[in-house]
């Protein structure tokens, strides 16, 4: 009976799916356009079988994706309490280790630090550049 259940669920889900996938924002800007295009492109008898094709598309790609999140959906039911602890202990371990500093950005490292770079005396040539402070005026100088 679950397996039954699971599958009229899952097609229903995704019927429902493509029932609001008409209006999700993708749908109106890039679908809506090219269905209603070939619409008024052909002929009134041939709208018909065009919008089966439409739906046929629509279906082929939510009737899948919807019956594999209900069979995740299914399998997390069935083993709620394992997974619940199973993810309790790995927040717990992976808490420990942070603490730790064995691993992340807190990294404890053995090296010595790196000393600050030692910048050169500025030559000559680059006394004259835009980023050095301006010259005190020469004695010579008037004024």
């Amino acid at each position: 009976m679950g397996a039954d259940l699971l599958s009229a669920g899952g097609i229903l889900a995704a019927f429902l799916a493509g029932g609001v996938a008409l209006f999700a924002p993708c749908c109106i800007v890039f679908l809506a356009p090219s269905y209603l295009a070939a619409a008024a492109k052909n002929r009134r008898w041939r709208l018909i079988p065009l919008t089966f094709v439409f739906a046929a598309g629509l279906a082929l790609v939510l009737v899948p994706i919807t019956m594999g999140v209900s069979l995740i959906a299914g399998a997390i039911a069935k083993y709620h309490v394992v997974l619940y602890w199973a993810g309790g202990l790995l927040m717990i371990g992976l808490g420990l280790l942070a603490l730790s500093g064995r691993c992340g950005p807190c990294r404890r490292s053995s090296a010595p630090p790196i000393p600050p770079a030692v910048t050169p005396p500025p030559s000559s040539a680059s006394a004259c550049s835009p980023a050095s402070p301006p010259a005190a005026a020469h004695p010579s100088s008037p004024g």
